[in-house]
């Protein structure tokens, strides 16, 4: 993954203790623009949030 590639959050990674946002996103398979990248993790945005993801619950689009 690189910086302005479009991911989505693998519904496996829906948890009990992951916020709202982040539940309804994976659910709708809402794209997430990857801002930032480092060894484990990403900053996405998507629905107005950015918020930090781990690389193993996102898929790129193409993947599913």
């Amino acid at each position: 993954m690189k910086v302005g590639d479009l991911v989505r959050i693998k519904k496996s990674a829906i948890k009990h203790y992951r916020v709202k946002d982040f539940n309804l996103a994976a659910e709708n398979e809402t794209p997430v623009l990857v801002l930032a990248v480092n060894e484990l993790t990403i900053m996405g945005f998507y629905s107005g949030v950015t918020t930090f993801i781990d690389h193993e619950n996102l898929t790129t689009i193409g993947d599913q």
